[in-house]
């Protein structure tokens, strides 16, 4: 049996044609533009922060028990919950722990170890509102306070009236230096508060102790009250007298104001502002909201 053997054969000109395509191909390869390597954005170092007027401060002894000023590493991240308070009228216009001018329509506040000046922010844990205040000052020194905050944050925290709130707060970090020639600045010159200072008659939310407080002494009976209410009935003031006695002892004094007999229910006296600042807090929390500490 014979047998055959089948060849393909493949024309010239289709040779021709696919060695044309093949270098078509390697010539386009060659063409296309390298690959790009992307560049890698070199984020600048953050610079460091200048420390020059930052006050961390000596330990101290406030009422015989001495704190200690925290270093800018113990505060970085600094978290407490407490309660807080509010000063203003008798120390608007004063300078602070740390020299900056004291106004209490800003936002600042008082701490009692914290780096000064520092960032805060403060939520009132009663109704959930926060702000952020510039630690410039010591204090409070009375009771459980950690925290006492300007007439404008504890207003904006919604607690004003109240007188003391739960709050947490948080540290943010060192402050900015002010401007030399901010109105607040250590450095400012030394010019009368462009705010008058209310009447120190009329004090409320009274302030750290860092300040001496001069006793007052001579006249019975004189010093600081703290005024739960005034009427122009007897009875009415001898009914809350009477009620707050197992909290104070409180008597009834007679005034006259604008030809009129009134009739006041103080607590006191108290030879410094302190005594007269821990029961404003005791009757604040027994709902008294008006209760005001006086000067006689």
């Amino acid at each position: 049996m014979a047998c055959y053997t089948m060849k393909t054969i493949v024309p010239r000109s289709f040779i021709r044609f696919m060695v044309a395509i093949f270098c078509i191909t390697i010539a386009g390869c060659s063409s296309l533009p390298p690959p790009q390597i992307a560049e890698v954005e070199q984020t600048p170092p953050p610079k460091s922060k200048s420390y020059g007027h930052v006050k961390f401060g000596n330990p101290y002894t406030i009422n015989g028990r001495t704190y200690y000023p925290m270093s800018d590493e113990e505060s970085e991240h600094f978290v407490a919950e407490g309660i807080a308070s509010w000063y203003g009228p008798n120390f608007h216009g004063e300078d602070t722990a740390n020299g900056e001018f004291f106004d209490m329509y800003g936002m600042t506040a008082a701490h009692k170890t914290l780096p000064l000046p520092m960032t805060v922010r403060v939520t009132n844990l009663d109704n959930g509102r926060e702000t952020v205040v510039r630690v410039n000052d010591r204090g409070p020194f009375i009771g459980d306070r950690i925290i006492d905050l300007s007439k404008s944050a504890a207003k904006e925290l919604g607690f004003l009236d109240k007188g003391t709130a739960k709050v947490r707060i948080e540290a943010l970090g060192i402050a900015d230096p002010l401007p030399s020639d901010h109105p607040y600045s250590p450095y400012r010159p030394r010019t009368v508060a462009s705010r008058a200072k209310s009447d120190k008659n009329h004090q409320q939310g009274l302030h750290n102790e860092t300040r001496k407080v001069q006793n007052k002494g001579g006249v019975p009976g004189s010093g600081y009250f703290v005024q739960v209410g005034a009427f122009l009935s007897r009875k009415n003031a001898a009914t809350l007298a009477t009620r707050i006695q197992s909290t104070a002892k409180a008597e009834v004094r007679k005034g006259l104001k604008t030809g009129d007999n009134f009739f006041r229910v103080l607590v006191g006296p108290y030879p410094s502002p302190v005594g007269a600042d821990v029961m404003l807090a005791r009757l604040s929390n027994l709902g008294l909201k008006q209760s005001r500490i006086i000067a006689e």
